[in-house]
């Protein structure tokens, strides 16, 4: 039996209401964006404690992409920010991501690593953990870009997205088991043959594998999927899922 808990990514709903209104419906945490967690106010507190949905992490998106170590005192800045976002509503999860790399030769890992370590440790300061997204078109778009990092920085984790890892041509379950010991969060989401996003189960992405391979280490932590307000049959899937049918 699959029991690990799932949250929905919270971005592809209109408005937080109503995201947070389609995650209770599923039983499911949440995800939501650094904007909704820096509003002014107790608006996120207040909307969470309402529908009684668990906070499971904060994107702070690609932030910190911006590799000019001139600025890193801007990013920390950033991060250290949502982090304490995260923590006055009871989060400590901040899924950080690299910015889009258009040049043909790859970034120097060494200086991406610099930089992905100082707003990890700035995340750290602020009582959570910041958990790194490869995402394909990005400074870390590989698995072996992710490990690159990881293996620099001790304060920074892991957030595999298996549908960014089948993009790269990366094994998505052989990634996560490859995390293990140091997995903050996973993405659990589908890619079709023409590379276009896809409902989960509707894609290549083998799920069994990739559950299995969650169910073969410790890891107590949420699987994020993106669910889509009208996507009824990914929902479905989703909900299958979270009760134990694969």
């Amino acid at each position: 039996m699959f029991e690990r808990p799932i949250a929905c990514h919270l971005a592809e709903w209109p408005t937080l209401a109503e995201g947070l209104a389609g995650a209770r419906g599923l039983g499911f945490g949440a995800e939501v964006a650094a904007a909704e967690a820096v509003a002014p106010g107790d608006s996120l507190a207040a909307a969470l404690s309402q529908s009684g949905v668990p906070l499971a992490a904060v994107h702070a998106g690609g932030a910190v992409g911006r590799l000019n170590w001139a600025g890193v005192r801007e990013l920390v800045e950033e991060h250290a920010a949502v982090a304490a976002a995260a923590k006055r509503v009871g989060c400590d999860r901040v899924v950080i991501n690299t910015g889009a790399w258009l040049h043909r030769t790859r970034p120097d890992m060494r200086v991406v690593a610099r930089v992905i370590d100082e707003v990890a440790r700035a995340v750290a300061d602020a009582g959570a953990v910041a958990a790194l997204c490869a995402q394909w078109g990005t400074e870390v778009a590989t698995a072996s870009e992710l490990f690159a990092v990881l293996d620099r920085s001790s304060a920074v984790q892991a957030c595999p997205d298996t549908a960014h890892l089948m993009a790269a041509g990366d094994d998505p379950a052989a990634t996560v088991r490859a995390c293990e010991g140091r997995l903050a969060a996973i993405r659990l989401n589908d890619l079709g043959a023409d590379g276009a996003s896809r409902p989960l189960g509707e894609g290549r992405l083998d799920v069994t594998a990739v559950l299995d391979a969650v169910d073969g280490m410790e890891y107590d932590g949420w699987i994020t999927v993106s669910a889509a307000r009208s996507s009824h049959q990914a929902i479905g899937r989703w909900a299958s899922v979270r009760a134990g049918g694969r």
